[in-house]
Order: C-alpha cells, then sequence, then structure tokens
C-alpha cells in the first residue's frame, strides 16, 4: 500500500509556500543523460536465455512488479517478484534470479523488514558467487552490509564493507571500491573512529566521480559532513552538506537533498548564521515534502519543533511534533510515532502546557 495518499497536513500549505535560499541550477537534460547512462551501465537485461512461454511470463511479472513499486504498492510487488522467482528457478536462470532477490532486498527495505531484506541480500550474494559475477558481488557485500548497520552493530557491517572492497579492489572496479569505502567510512563514524572515517570517504569521493555516480557521491559527502560535524568542524561539514545538496539536485533525488539540508541547517546553527540557518530549514522542509519520503518529512517537521522550543514558541513546537507523529503512523513507523509521542508528552509535562481544544 501507499504511504501517504492525501496531501501532507496543512502547514506544508504556509510553509512550502516561503522563499528560500541558494537553488542550483541545474539543465535537466544534462542529469537526465547522466541518468540514463549509469541506467544503461548498471542494467542486467533479461530474456538472456531462453524466450519459452515460461520465461516470458516470468519478464511480465518482474516488470508488472516494477510497475506497483513505482506506483506505491510495496506488497503487490513482491508478490509479483516472488512468482517470478519461482520461475527464474526452475528454470536455472542465475541472473534473472539474483536481479529479483535485489528488487526483493530493496522492498523489504522500504516495509522496514530487515530480517527479510538480510536474507534476501544473502542469497543475492548467494547467487553471485555461483555466477562467479564480481560485480554482483561486491553489490551484496554492501547491500548485507548496509542492512547490518541498521540491524546488529557496526563492527559486523564493517567486515562486509572490508570484504566488498576487497574483490572490487582486486578487480579493479572503481564503482564498487568508491561504495565499498564510503560504506567501511559510515561504519568507522558509527564506531566514533571520525578522522578515519573522514580519511576513507575523502578516498571514496575521487571513485565515485570516475564513474559519474552522482548520487552516490552526494551519500558519501552527506556523510563526510556527518563525521566532521562530529569533530566539531563545522565550517568543513557545511562545505560537504553543500556539496551533497548540489549532486543531490543535479542527480535530481529530493531525499539526498534534505539530507543535506538537514545537515546544513545544523552546521549553520553552530557556525551563529542564524539567517542562513532559517533559510535552510525551511528549504529542508519543502524539499522533504516533494521527496515523498516520509522518514525525511518526519526528521524536518521534528527540526522545525525543537527550533520552535528553543524559541520558547511552544504552541507551534507542539503543533510540528503533532504532525511529525501522524506522518510517522501514517507511514507504518509505529517506532518513531511512539518516540517522538514521548518527546511531546514530556514537553507538554516541563512547560505545563496543552494545546487549545478547538
Amino acid at each position: 500500500m501507499k504511504w501517504f495518499s492525501r496531501p501532507l497536513y496543512p502547514i506544508f500549505a504556509g510553509i512550502l509556500g516561503f522563499s528560500v535560499g541558494f537553488t542550483a541550477s541545474v539543465p535537466a537534460s544534462l542529469a537526465r543523460s547522466l541518468t540514463e547512462s549509469l541506467n544503461r551501465q548498471l542494467s542486467i537485461p533479461l530474456n538472456n536465455g531462453t524466450l519459452s512461454p515460461q520465461r516470458q511470463d516470468a519478464d511480465r511479472l518482474m516488470q508488472e512488479g516494477d510497475r506497483q513499486l513505482q506506483a506505491g504498492y510495496v506488497d503487490s510487488a513482491l508478490t509479483l517478484w516472488q512468482e517470478a522467482l519461482v520461475s527464474y528457478i526452475e528454470l536455472g536462470d542465475s541472473p534473472a534470479e539474483e536481479q529479483v532477490y535485489r528488487r526483493l532486498t530493496d522492498a523489504y527495505l522500504r516495509q522496514g523488514n530487515l530480517r527479510s531484506a538480510e536474507e534476501m541480500a544473502r542469497k543475492q550474494l548467494g547467487t553471485a558467487r555461483v555466477m562467479n559475477d564480481y560485480s554482483a558481488l561486491v553489490y551484496g557485500y554492501n547491500q548485507v552490509g548496509s542492512i547490518l548497520l541498521q540491524s546488529s552493530t557496526a563492527q559486523e557491517a564493517e567486515k562486509s564493507f572490508v570484504e566488498g572492497y576487497r574483490i572490487a579492489e582486486s578487480v579493479q572496479n572503481r564503482g564498487g571500491m568508491g561504495l565499498s569505502l564510503s560504506n567501511w567510512g559510515l561504519a568507522a563514524y558509527r564506531q566514533g573512529r571520525f578522522e578515519e572515517a573522514i580519511a576513507r570517504l575523502q578516498d571514496s569521493l575521487p571513485l565515485r566521480r570516475d564513474v559519474l555516480d552522482l548520487a552516490g557521491e552526494a551519500n558519501t559527502q552527506n556523510h563526510l559532513g556527518d563525521a566532521y560535524f562530529a569533530t566539531g568542524n563545522y565550517s568543513r561539514s557545511a562545505a560537504a552538506y553543500l556539496n551533497g545538496l548540489f549532486l543531490g539536485e543535479m542527480s535530481q533525488k529530493p531525499a539526498l537533498m534534505a539530507r543535506s539540508l538537514g545537515g546544513l541547517s545544523v552546521s549553520y546553527e553552530r557556525l551563529g548564521a542564524r539567517r542562513d540557518y532559517m533559510d535552510t530549514l525551511v528549504r529542508q522542509l519543502r524539499v522533504a515534502a516533494r521527496s515523498n519520503e516520509p522518514t525525511q518529512v518526519v526528521t524536518a517537521l521534528q527540526a522545525f519543533a525543537q527550533h520552535s522550543e528553543k524559541e520558547k514558541n511552544l504552541a507551534a513546537a507542539d503543533s510540528y511534533y503533532q504532525q511529525a507523529i501522524a506522518v510517522a503512523q501514517t507511514s507504518g513507523d509505529a517506532k518513531t510515532a511512539k518516540r517522538l509521542q514521548r518527546v511531546l508528552d514530556n514537553l507538554r509535562a516541563a512547560y505545563y502546557f496543552s494545546p487549545k481544544v478547538q
């Protein structure tokens, strides 16, 4: 089912109409051509074997699953891909099977089902070993590591990223090396090894540029911003987030832009750049709404709530927290909704504040 089926809350009508600060100008044709080039490089065509009726039906199920996912119907996509998987296994088509496992992993991640996502990612990795496909192995180790960052420990995730880098380096897969180094740096950051994280993330950047991975480079810049921020170097963290923002805009990824803006706003706040901080905060919410990513919307609303609380504007803080809770609940993120409800309850208790009854 779709995470949201109606417009976001009335607050957006006012906030999203505000003018915001810097907007990078990016030729749409350039962004599209780069995206299309990457898609051609990374896609593994189906129908790479016999075109039997069973194979044609499996391919049809795969494509329909893709359409269902794009429309926001994750459950339907999962059902279709699982049906396709049965046929590909019967046909002995390992490349197509490996592609289904990738899709299933991503879909389960969207649902927050980390156990099933890890299971599918490990099956993708196993299929890649059978195929002796080094690129797929690098992808698999990074995918497993990324899931372990959420479900297990950073130490366990780091082992997976290191293995991905080892394989990528052995075949001089620069894209895989850049991805693995970026994730390795993230794992180091999560363990508090900030200087090491900065070094690995910096080493990742030229590799990601070499393969024109704009979205990947944006991710790395955002991780770099986090690492600099953790060391108290707010000027460099702001610079990294600005780079991430520009790359996110070039790759036409609103979720990445919102992520960059979130880091940029707190960097400006620490630097005492109040006007830039406020402009960036407004833009963060505006871009988050456009991304249709509930996590980014909740993060932006929470940032506004925290700012309002600091300004002692308790009515506004209460309103922002309520709307963040509503978005989390509607998207099925019960854990975040409960956490924010506790924050709101503590706010009301601390200030003996309760909203007016309408």
